[in-house]
């Protein structure tokens, strides 16, 4: 029973994924570089995880860089932790004569909420000439226009390793991630007690069952970009409603944690 729940609560969050992106040049005032600035080292960017669920992303975007006069440039993808400094993820691929163009990389790895990283790109070349446009923001930090991301600041070093020397330059870096993301699924005490929405496309009231009663359970209804639109707390319930009046119709996500494990349902309101 156990087996086939997890089975089942796998092939749902599958079968819910949202793909979305966030720019970590949004949300925050400044200007785009006159000149392309040098690109022949590590530069990254420290970021924290503002959403409410983790982040799985599926790739990122370099842009506006130029490939030097060689015309190869060997560019690795990074993500590090930014307390510990180890290299999490990293990728590597050659990319030839780009001209104030992007490149796009596959980058397979979850962003856990409120965690802080460090993201970004090493280039090299044998000319050593590559650069990129970049984005001066007037301050630090300045959360992405989405509010899913925190950037705190700028890094660069000239090896391809954790950057430490802080930069006032931003590279045009844009993530792409998977909204629905959730790997804590209901603790196996509960895991004989699915939840159920109904009806599904909703209209003005959910209806959420439960396969047994609990001590307590929080209800968060959250939007393709991870805002959490609406939180509910209930007690010793089995069969419980939310007002869903207030949400423009699209789909949501309802996360429902329980004891300190969650599971999410996608929702479609009318």
């Amino acid at each position: 029973m156990k087996s086939n729940l997890l089975l089942l609560l796998s092939l749902l969050l599958c079968s819910t994924s949202l793909m979305a992106q966030l720019d970590l040049t949004t949300g925050g005032s400044g200007t785009t570089t006159g000149v392309p600035q040098s690109y022949n080292e590590s530069r990254e960017i420290d970021v924290t995880v503002l959403s409410s669920f983790d982040l799985q992303l599926t790739s990122m975007m370099l842009n506006r860089f130029y490939v030097g006069g060689d015309g190869m440039a060997i560019v690795g993808a990074r993500i590090y932790d930014s307390g510990t400094s180890a290299l999490l993820y990293s990728r590597d691929t050659t990319v030839y004569n780009i001209f104030n163009g992007f490149i796009w990389m596959q980058a397979s790895y979850v962003l856990h909420s409120g965690q802080s990283y460090r993201i970004g790109f090493y280039c090299s070349g044998t000319n050593s000439d590559n650069s990129a446009y970049m984005h001066q923001p007037t301050s630090f930090p300045y959360t992405e226009s989405n509010n899913i991301l925190r950037i705190n600041h700028a890094y660069s070093i000239s090896q391809d390793t954790f950057a430490v020397n802080v930069n006032i330059f931003v590279p045009f870096v844009t993530l792409f991630y998977d909204s629905l993301s959730t790997t804590n699924l209901m603790n196996e005490g509960h895991s004989d007690a699915p939840f159920n929405l109904f009806p599904n496309p909703a209209g003005d009231f959910l209806n959420i069952s439960a396969g047994a009663v609990y001590s307590s359970i929080n209800i968060e209804v959250i939007d393709a970009l991870g805002k959490v639109l609406i939180k509910q707390k209930d007690a010793d319930v089995q069969h419980f409603n939310i007002n869903s009046s207030g949400l423009a119709s699209g789909v949501y996500f309802v996360k429902i944690t329980v004891d300190e494990k969650t599971a999410v349902l996608k929702l479609v309101k009318n």
